[in-house]
């Protein structure tokens, strides 16, 4: 636990004056953990997007294996997924326009001059400029902040005092950008100045600004006692210990703080807790811990489950859905769609009633989960209310490797959904030929019907899929000529 939170202190103090410290700190002492660390670095990414480029040499270190080091670039992952805004910084003026590319901001520029809190070089910058009243852009996204908002973004007191002292007006952004920054001297400056911080606590917790966290708190006289699982939850592991909050804690969806390190991927957190909950018990989503970890994709952390009781057949007697429907949209299930939203989880990753792990794993394409999971023993034509087993959610994502996996072990072929729908019929709606193909030569009937009385055939007509028509027709045709239709 010290390691842990020793680590996740240094790693958000990231800056290019640290980042060899670091990497050496990394690579002597801490590499057991690395699958941790790379975790932590994709969400430090989220809220030190200034320093991404050093983030990504991290990455590089712990995990130069992981298909996201390769996916072009760290910078286009982290952007594709939603998890930084843009990777390129232009600096621009009116009414003098130019534009200088950075990546994020190269030594003999004024980010850098600013990001490093630099007045001399800063202010020598200025001569090209008639007004400081100009934008550092970031060009990819069209996301612009004035100098005045990067100096509050990356704390840098002595140039925000600078720019104040020659009039640089103050906007109703800077609050924002310098809780991100975390320098509580000028969040005072900004206090005086009329700005207030009282609904920025959770902000400064997400971004793990501690000291402003504890300024606020200490500012407003706020009462600090739930914030235990939203530190947890943005895996703020030091300020959820600095002040001495319970790990018995739970969240709106009613996760214990086992379930919600396994949510955010961290396997020593996991380790710490395992002992201390039921391994098997249900959130208000109808999830246990191993069904998180089935639908993070975490094949570690599933494997570390079971290894330690997680039960890999038990089934949800609820779902976030069901919940809704049945109580409407109180206080609970209104609570539950903020931690969703909050969260940025997706309505397909909470389930129906009656989900098991498999169903998790399968509904989110993890082939290596799944195959794990079978295994380990669990019931391979398990499925949910909505009558939807692992081979429907396979080929509904026109997964061919699971679906592989699935066939080989002996999945029913021929089940079919709430509509009376098999794995065949879903092939047919989305003309995918070779999921169909696949099917029909492992043994699915191609008669059976749904409940519009439906054969795959004519739902591949009605969908105008003739290529599926034409190749299924001229698979079914090769079987009935060995006579194994």
């Amino acid at each position: 636990m010290d390691d842990l939170i020793f680590l996740e202190n240094q790693l958000c103090d990231i800056s290019n004056n640290s980042i060899g410290s670091l990497k050496e700190l990394i690579k002597n002492k801490y590499m057991y953990m690395k699958e941790d660390i790379f975790y932590f670095l994709v969400d430090l990414a989220k809220i030190r997007s200034l320093y991404f480029n050093l983030i990504m040499e991290l990455i590089k270190l712990v995990m130069p294996e992981n298909p996201i080091v390769s996916h072009s670039s760290f910078t286009y992952y982290l952007m594709e997924n939603g998890l930084l805004k843009g990777e390129n910084f232009v600096i621009s003026s009116s009414p003098m326009n130019f534009n200088k590319t950075e990546l994020p901001f190269s030594e003999d520029s004024i980010g850098y001059s600013i990001m490093n809190d630099d007045v001399s070089s800063f202010s020598s910058f200025l001569c090209d400029f008639n007004e400081l009243e100009f934008d550092v852009d970031y060009k990819s996204k069209d996301r612009k902040e004035t100098v005045l908002e990067l100096a509050a973004h990356s704390g840098s007191v002595k140039i925000f005092k600078y720019l104040m002292l020659n009039g640089m007006k103050l906007n109703e952004k800077i609050p924002n950008f310098a809780i991100k920054g975390g320098n509580t001297e000028i969040l005072e400056i900004l206090l005086q100045n009329g700005f207030s911080f009282q609904n920025y606590l959770l902000k400064a917790v997400k971004y793990h600004r501690n000291d402003a966290a504890q300024w606020i708190l200490q500012s407003y006289n706020l009462n600090p006692d739930k914030l235990g699982p939203f530190c947890l939850a943005h895996r703020n592991l030091s300020l959820f210990i600095e002040n001495g909050y319970d790990f018995n804690v739970r969240d709106f969806a009613n996760r214990n703080s086992l379930m919600i390190s396994v949510e955010k991927r961290n396997l020593e957190l996991t380790k710490f807790l395992i002992k201390k909950f039921d391994i098997n018990e249900f959130d208000n989503f109808g999830l246990t811990a191993l069904m998180i970890a089935c639908n993070n994709g975490n094949l570690n952390l599933v494997k570390y489950l079971i290894d330690n009781g997680a039960d890999v057949n038990i089934k949800s007697e609820t779902g976030y859905k069901s919940l809704l429907f049945n109580k409407g949209m109180n206080d609970e299930t209104h609570n539950l769609s903020k931690y969703i939203k909050e969260n940025e989880m997706t309505m397909d990753s909470l389930g129906y009633d009656g989900t098991t792990a498999l169903l998790c794993a399968a509904n989110c394409g993890y082939a290596d989960i799944c195959k794990y999971l079978i295994e380990k023993g669990c019931e391979i034509n398990c499925y949910d209310s909505h009558r939807k087993n692992a081979l429907l959610h396979a080929v509904s994502m026109r997964n061919v490797e699971l679906t592989k996996i699935l066939i080989e072990n002996g999945i029913d072929l021929d089940f079919q959904d709430i509509a009376g729908k098999t794995a065949l019929h879903y092939t047919a709606l989305v003309n995918d030929v070779e999921i169909g193909k696949m099917l029909i030569m492992s043994g699915a009937n191609p008669r059976i019907v749904d409940a519009h009385g439906d054969i795959p055939v004519t739902v591949a007509a009605r969908s105008e899929s003739r290529e599926w028509v034409d190749e299924i027709c001229n698979c079914i045709m090769e079987l009935r000529k060995r006579n194994k239709l």
